[in-house]
This record gives structure tokens, sequence and C-alpha cells, in this order.
């Protein structure tokens, strides 16, 4: 599932994975698009829907690797195991700053999501 809504300017993040997966080779239907989500809470939302609804079959997380961190905390949140598959680096530090500060922030209250919601 490839997740990711329009940010600032179209096209979606999701479409804009799409285009580059099927241009490597990916057959467009093995992509199932999320192009509402705007943040990492709201992907990892419509990613556990769609687990759920589809049988629960095994995940596997792929993104920069700061942001890895706290997408399987969100999914593990919303009581979706996943693997994990850091893609490459990026290399900016300011991403770093801004992903070390979200986990911060955002950690706290995916924990505090899954002690308020817990699994059946």
């Amino acid at each position: 599932m490839l997740t990711g809504g329009i940010v600032r300017h179209p096209p979606s993040e999701a479409s804009l994975m799409k285009a580059r997966l099927t241009a490597a080779g990916v057959a467009e239907d093995h992509l199932i698009l999320d192009e509402e989500a705007t943040n990492t809470w709201e992907n990892t939302r419509f990613v556990a829907a769609w687990w759920q609804a589809n049988g629960r079959p095994p995940l596997v997380a792929v993104s920069d690797p700061g942001h890895l961190r706290r997408c399987r905390l969100m999914l593990w949140a919303q009581g979706v195991p996943a693997n994990a598959a850091p893609a490459p680096a990026s290399g900016d530090v300011r991403r770093a700053v801004r992903e070390a500060a979200a986990l911060v922030v955002q950690g706290p209250r995916a924990v505090l999501h899954r002690w308020r919601h817990p699994l059946p």
C-alpha cells in the first residue's frame, strides 16, 4: 500500500511512488494507493483499516530509516505488526532532526493510544 496524500501541491505522494514503482517494472495491479492521508498517523490508520479488512496479511513498512521508527511505532499503536525495510537514507540533516522531534512528541501519543484502545 502506497500512502500519502497531497502535502503542498499535487500530485499525491502515493501517486509519485506508484509512478516510480511502475517505471521500475512493478505491475500496477499489485499496488494499492491511499491518497487521502496527510500525515503518518493517518497513513497508519488507513493501513490498519485495510489490513484488518483484508485478513491481516504480513506487512513490511518501507520508509526513510528515521521515519521508519515512527511509522512502526504508530502501526504498533494501531495493533498492526509490521516488519521494517529501510529505504536508502536521504542524508538530509533537517529531515533527521524533524523525525527525531516528531518521535519525541508523537511517540508518547502512540503509546497512550494503544493503552486507551487495548487489542481484543
